[in-house]
């Protein structure tokens, strides 16, 4: 894990710092970089024990869709212009389809992680 924008390393010390007491030290983390923020951000965000995870959705307005996705053996959360989701072996390709499809001025992260 590589820290390397200045707001997610002050959210880190920040985080950090409301640990009572603050752990020894805190005040000589003043420079952001890896070799300090990945102990830092290991202890504050540990890595989840293998688990399932499970996403909550809606079938449309009322359940609008609950039968045509109970009938094909589906579900669909938008975007149908992307296709299957499955085709896109890496996220790149899947940024790149959103842009083309949905334009605008953005990266399309949120949309992209959603989707992946």
């Amino acid at each position: 894990m590589v820290w390397n924008r200045t707001t997610q390393w002050a959210s880190i010390l920040a985080a950090y710092a409301q640990l009572q007491p603050p752990p020894a030290g805190l005040d000589q983390l003043t420079q952001p970089g890896p070799p300090a923020a990945e102990p830092i951000a290991a202890e504050l965000f540990p890595t989840p024990a293998a688990s399932p995870n499970y996403w909550a959705i809606g079938a449309g307005e009322g359940g609008t869709f609950w039968n045509s996705w109970q009938a094909e053996g589906i579900m669909s959360i938008g975007w149908e212009a992307l296709g299957d989701l499955r085709q896109y072996a890496t996220d790149e390709p899947l940024r790149q389809a959103l842009k083309q499809h949905y334009g605008g001025d953005t990266t399309h992260n949120n949309n992209m992680l959603a989707c992946w």
